[in-house]
């Protein structure tokens, strides 16, 4: 009887082996496979012509030149002040820093808010092929 008994358990451990593994590689395919929202995305990424509207990467390519003195160089806030401080402490000068922005900053508020980003044009890499357009 222990015989049978041997046998018959080594045959349920090679039995519960090849489940696991099983389970493993169906767990390792189902974890790796994108989602169907992933295909979706990757889908919209594919798509050679551009959407409706605006062309975001085409407004944010064409901002205005940043103003001297620039903003941040004005302003002075880093970890050890805030920048709501530095605004505060200097409005007049803080207020001509914004203004002089305003062009560049109102232009990348446009561009954000742009329905398509869309890099259309190819650019050529040396030993690669022309990339795709993003």
């Amino acid at each position: 009887m222990s015989t049978v008994w041997r046998w018959l358990s080594r045959l349920l451990l090679l039995l519960l082996v090849l489940v696991a593994g099983v389970a493993a590689i169906w767990a390792y395919g189902r974890m790796t496979s994108p989602t169907a929202e992933q295909r979706a995305a990757i889908a919209v990424m594919q798509v050679d012509e551009p959407g409706e509207g605006e062309n975001g990467f085409d407004l944010m390519v064409a901002l205005p030149p940043e103003p001297e003195p620039r903003l941040a160089d004005v302003l002075r806030c880093d970890e050890r002040e805030s920048c709501i401080a530095a605004i505060e402490a200097a409005p007049e000068a803080s207020a001509a820093a914004i203004e002089a922005s305003r062009a560049r900053l109102e232009a990348a508020a446009r561009a954000l808010r742009a329905p398509v980003f869309r890099n259309l044009r190819n650019v050529g890499v040396p030993g690669v092929s022309d990339l795709p357009s993003y």
